[in-house]
Parts: C-alpha cells; structure tokens; sequence
C-alpha cells in the first residue's frame, strides 16, 4: 500500500480515483467495494468495532478511496508503516450540499434490502449517518466533517499527511507520492448532481431509483 485516502466521499474522491489509476496505482475504490456485498458488509462492520477484518484482503492495492475505508485510515496506516495518507477536503458547505443531493437518491435504497447486491450500499449508507451523528443535517454532518479532518490531521505525523484539495491540480499530488506529473489536464469526475448519481447506481447494480 502506497497511500491512504483518508478525506470523507463527496470531496473529489472519485477525481482522485482517475488521478490515482492514471498514475498507474492499483486502487481500491468506493466502487469497487460496494459492488462486493461481503466487504463492504465486513468493513462497515470494522468501523463500529464489530470487525477484525483480514487486512490481507487489500494485499496487492496500492491505494484506497472512498467510503467506508476512509473511516479506517488508522488502521491501514498501522498495517502499512510505509503507506502515506492523503486528506482530501473541500469547502464544507458545498460537501454538504453535495452529501444532500447524493441522499435524494441513497435514501430509498433502505426500502430495497430485500435486494442482495445492494446490501453493502445500505449497510454503509447507515454508517455515514451514524458517523455523522444522526440523520442529514446541515449543521449536524458539517460538525462531523470537521470532526473527521481534524481527527485526521491530529493522528497522522506530519511526514506521512498531504491535505489535498482536487482544484490543487497534479503538482502537489505528484510530489507527495515521489511520481512523475502526467501529461495533460488533471481528471474531473463528478456525479454529484442527483440524475449522475442514479445514473452509475443503475450502471453498478441495475437497479433503477427514483428521488
């Protein structure tokens, strides 16, 4: 493992994704997670301390994105003493909006548990707000986002830390993690926008949902 990303979803994971893979870093995505029913069930359940999952599963990855890893970038930064830790932020209360846009769509996936491929999406939709501290909230989830990123910046040593904003570009991501700077324009991917979002659910699960 080469880096943790340890900034909440929302906050240009998925451009950070392209960008890592672009790089030529096995990545362990949100996505990737969320369509395997059994870890995404097993990481969900790491993270309220009900786990003691097999790390040796990520055996192989370069880099993971995305929830719900992002919630156990301590653990993965003591399995791989040599991994670095990437922070990703953004203006808190345009993550909330985001955050309420993707929950138009993420909130009738609950009535779908009879649906077992989607069980990982619902499993960690709950543990969002959980670590939230409750249902969507402007307040509530932009206290807890601040909470998230100064747990981060106080845990982690200054020497293994980058606190990244996307809109940063290609420079300060490639001299952070010793790599050559690309050609051409840094990745903007962004389904953040409700009808995007339903978009990659029927993509990744076929199932179809309505705001």
């Amino acid at each position: 493992m080469k880096v943790v990303v340890a900034g909440l979803g929302r906050a240009g994971t998925q451009s950070i994704v392209a960008a890592l893979k672009q790089l030529g870093l096995r990545t362990m995505s949100q996505e990737e997670v969320l369509t395997d029913v059994s870890l995404a069930t097993q990481l969900v359940a790491d993270v309220r301390g009900d786990g003691g999952f097999d790390w040796s599963t990520l055996e192989g990855m370069d880099a993971t994105v995305g929830w719900p890893l992002c919630f156990l970038y301590t653990e993965q930064l003591a399995r791989w003493p040599d991994a670095k830790c990437l922070l990703n932020v953004r203006d808190p209360d345009a993550w909330f909006d985001s955050m309420a846009r993707a929950f138009t769509v993420l909130g009738p996936v609950r009535r779908l548990g009879f649906v077992p491929k989607l069980r990982g999406v619902i499993a960690t939709v709950q543990l969002v707000e959980e670590r939230m501290g409750g249902p969507l909230d402007r307040e509530r989830w932009i206290a807890g986002y601040h909470a998230h990123v100064d747990a981060v910046r106080a845990s982690v040593p200054p020497e293994r830390l980058l606190v990244y904003d996307v809109k940063e570009g290609w420079e300060p991501l490639c001299q952070f993690l010793d790599l050559p700077v690309p050609d051409g324009p840094f990745p903007r991917t962004n389904s953040s926008e409700s009808g995007g979002l339903q978009q990659k659910l029927a993509q990744l699960f076929g199932v179809h949902l309505e705001e």
